[in-house]
């Protein structure tokens, strides 16, 4: 509501400060070719604002809350399903509400960052489709934060090549099916890191698991994770159960940890990104409270054996060199090319720095 009357009176900055719950004016520090988008969803009319190195843009749809509502539950639903169709039509609306405004920016963009909105919260922006059939992702790397003085500080992590890896693959929990194509995806991604900590089946208890985290500058986990019910259970991590506890690692204990060293996490179970209770903490932002750089989370309930296949690929591409940002790009363009529906290769999103 602040952000709305602020922008009404042409307070652009403030509204803009308001959104982000954190005042922000260095553009210089945004890297080169990134381009960071924070929408304002008010009742009447969607305000994007855009920060790049040269500065600041206000652009005003007509597009309503409800309207954007609308169009993002059809998308979901969609995918979900595999129409085709539906998703083809609702994803250019969206398309031409939250990108076409702004083209003229976003053709100079390497990079798109945007902003977390509650209204965007289980939205794959990479998979929103143009008139001329090409995806989002095809064209830019897509990053998630929850401002862009987050999106900054996500950045501190280092852009050299990640070498000590924590691979956690298919833990002895309370859920009662085991993930078989996890516990080799596990072991398969361990074996292309120089260092690593492989924890699979009986070892994958949560004391080794937070024990392994401060070592290693990447970690990847292949196991069932919960996106919480309600205020009574918060978001975790199912890990091997033990005499001493039942192998839950919740989102407030991993944001309790000190995970500053942390580029990347790879969090390969169903709903990461996800959390029941609105406005609490997804596994994902856990992490990137903890201090880690980049983290790709999942949209929605994902399947063994395809997660595997984009997960070797994204780490394949880590140890290349690329930044997350560019290996979970050029992953999900690998799986477009192959044919593979949204619903497979769209789960995926990355947030925090990507870099």
């Amino acid at each position: 509501m602040l952000a709305d009357s602020l922008d009404a009176r042409g307070q652009t900055e403030q509204a803009l400060n308001a959104l982000e719950r954190s005042p922000f004016s260095d553009y210089k520090k945004i890297p080169p070719r990134t381009l960071v988008i924070t929408y304002g969803v008010f009742d009447d009319r969607l305000a994007v604002f855009t920060r790049n190195s040269d500065g600041f843009t206000r652009t005003t749809v007509a597009a309503t809350r409800p309207q954007i509502e609308r169009l993002v539950s059809a998308f979901n639903q969609a995918i979900v399903q595999n129409d085709r169709s539906a998703f083809q039509n609702t994803g250019r609306s969206l398309e031409q509400i939250l990108f076409a405004p702004i083209a003229n920016l976003t053709v100079n963009a390497d990079t798109l960052v945007i902003v977390s909105d509650p209204v965007f919260t289980n939205l794959p922006f990479g998979a929103l489709m143009r008139n001329d059939n090409r995806y989002i992702i095809q064209d830019h790397a897509v990053v998630v934060t929850p401002s862009t003085s987050a999106y900054l500080r996500a950045s501190h992590t280092s852009t050299t090549t990640p070498r000590a890896l924590l691979s956690v693959g298919n833990s002895l929990g309370s859920e009662p099916s085991p993930l078989p194509a996890a516990e080799s995806e596990a072991e398969e991604i361990a074996a292309m890191y120089p260092s690593h900590a492989l924890l699979v089946e009986g070892d994958a208890t949560k004391d080794r698991v937070v024990g392994a985290l401060p070592l290693c500058d990447a970690a990847h986990f292949a196991v069932h994770a919960n996106a919480g019910l309600g205020a009574v259970v918060p978001p975790h991590l199912i890990l091997t159960k033990t005499a001493d506890d039942e192998g839950i690692l919740t989102a407030p204990e991993i944001a309790a940890l000190h995970l500053n060293h942390l580029r990347t996490v790879m969090l390969a179970g169903c709903r990461t990104a996800l959390s029941s209770q609105p406005g609490d903490d997804s596994l994902v932002n856990a992490f990137l409270v903890a201090g880690a750089g980049s983290v790709v989370g999942t949209l929605w309930e994902v399947e063994d054996a395809s997660t595997r296949t984009m997960s070797t690929m994204f780490h394949r591409e880590l140890r290349t060199g690329s930044t997350p940002a560019e290996a979970l790009r050029i992953t999900q363009r690998e799986m477009i090319r192959r044919g593979a529906p949204p619903s497979v290769w769209a789960s995926l999103q990355l947030y925090g720095s990507g870099q």
